[in-house]
């Protein structure tokens, strides 16, 4: 149970360092807005250590990994839309497949902030840099991102 436990605090300290590499990346926000959200991601980095809530602790049965937090229910809640397409390579699927999968998960994320109470929902799904991507995955993540709207407002 150590082991779990040490690489759930591996994995947090990775999650911490990588946003904040974005946070600094990003373009179009105010010096004063990247010092608060930096300070956000610290805060909470340094409270899941120190609670030990990682490792599995905190999993609710039949959740997929869900962590269940004890506090209030943060106002907004950001999530970075990333690794789809290497989901899908690793599975030695076709890279739309992982897309695809991609869009499930965002059904599920607004879900459970609806479900959680949270009043606000960001999801970063397409950064400036998916523009290098090849032109026909391009036009397929836009088919179905209107395909998904479609089906949204049919629903």
């Amino acid at each position: 149970m150590h082991k779990f436990a040490e690489e759930g605090r591996v994995a947090i300290r990775h999650a911490r360092t990588e946003t904040m590499n974005r946070i600094k990346k990003t373009e179009h926000v105010s010096s004063d807005d990247q010092k608060h959200a930096e300070k956000e991601v610290q805060k909470t980095h340094d409270d899941h250590l120190k609670a030990g809530r990682c490792g599995g602790e905190g999993q609710r049965s039949g959740d997929h990994g869900s962590l269940m937090i004890p506090g209030p229910i943060p106002r907004h809640v950001a999530i970075i839309m990333d690794g789809n397409g290497r989901w899908a390579n690793e599975r030695r699927l076709p890279r739309p497949f992982g897309h695809r999968a991609g869009m499930k998960a965002v059904r599920e994320a607004v879900e459970g902030a609806i479900d959680a109470g949270v009043a606000v929902l960001t999801l970063f799904a397409f950064s400036d840099e998916n523009w290098n991507r090849p032109a026909p995955e391009i036009s397929a993540l836009m088919d179905l991102l209107e395909e998904y709207i479609a089906k949204e407002v049919a629903s």
